[in-house]
């Protein structure tokens, strides 16, 4: 999704912001991972299926998952603060949104698993990017 486009910078460009936009997908792509396995791990050990979320057990990778959310704010708020461009903030607002998203997944998944909420939330979040499309 993202290797092609960032190949395609010229070498002038100031690689910065786009390695930061890919570390923040790499971010929440991580948390929705882990938050799906945590959610269907009753599901993994009726099947025993290997997970990491049965390696660590369900706290660590809660905290793992938290621990992840919050460094893609971090990233965030740091590129936020230091682009140059409305492109740029438009990107942090999208990811803003997809954090809040997935941080809900986290804080409710009682309530998620119910009729796999889930996945229309954690799949969903991420068809968010396509507002910079309609924005633009």
């Amino acid at each position: 999704i993202w290797g092609l486009p960032i190949l395609r910078l010229p070498v002038s460009q100031h690689w910065d912001w786009p390695v930061m936009l890919l570390i923040q997908y790499f971010l929440l792509v991580m948390v929705n991972l882990l938050t799906f396995s945590l959610i269907e791990r009753d599901i993994d050990e009726a099947d025993r299926q290997t997970s990491f979320v049965r390696g660590v057990g369900a706290p660590t990778a809660t905290f793992v998952s938290w621990l992840f959310l919050f460094g893609q704010l971090g990233v965030g708020i740091y590129a936020g603060m230091h682009s140059a461009g409305a492109m740029v903030a438009l990107a942090e607002i999208v990811y803003a949104l997809m954090t809040l998203l997935l941080g809900v997944l986290l804080v409710f998944p009682r309530y998620m698993a119910e009729r796999e909420r889930y996945r229309i939330v954690g799949d969903g979040a991420f068809l968010l990017p396509l507002l910079m499309l309609l924005i633009r």
